[in-house]
């Protein structure tokens, strides 16, 4: 089931608010906002999947934030593409349930890796080698 948790919250988080913060802000900023945002709704998540201590909080919402930074390059690279951080987010959430949690503290630092490499690369107004996607009001 958690490899469907794509579908739903990225329709919100990359379908719906990215577009309208990119609109604002740059595309680094906007996915900071969102990462911070993302953290928050997984924060029930501590109380049944992880353990609760200083570290492991700090080490979630650092690679929350950097997750969304790796999906909003995904997400502008392909033109604003849901499919593709569908299949990119329930690949991740199916590769790390039920696994051990070095499997799980590897990708992340994989993520987190990317995600340098990402804004080095492209810079911090899109992230991508394309130019944000965004939503007018």
């Amino acid at each position: 089931m958690d490899s469907l948790s794509g579908l739903g919250e990225e329709t919100g988080w990359r379908g719906f608010a990215l577009p309208h913060l990119q609109a604002r802000y740059s595309a680094h900023d906007a996915s900071f906002i969102l990462g911070l945002l993302w953290a928050g709704w997984h924060t029930p998540a501590f109380f049944y999947n992880y353990e609760l201590s200083l570290f492991s909080v700090l080490a979630f919402v650092v690679g929350i934030v950097a997750g969304s930074m790796l999906l909003t390059w995904l997400y502008n690279s392909t033109g604003g593409s849901l499919l593709a951080t569908i299949l990119w987010h329930g690949g991740y959430n199916a590769t790390v349930a039920g696994s051990e949690g070095v499997v799980a503290a590897a990708l992340t630092a994989a993520v987190i890796l990317a995600f340098i490499l990402i804004v080095r690369r492209y810079g911090p107004e899109t992230l991508s080698p394309r130019p944000k996607q965004v939503l007018k009001d």
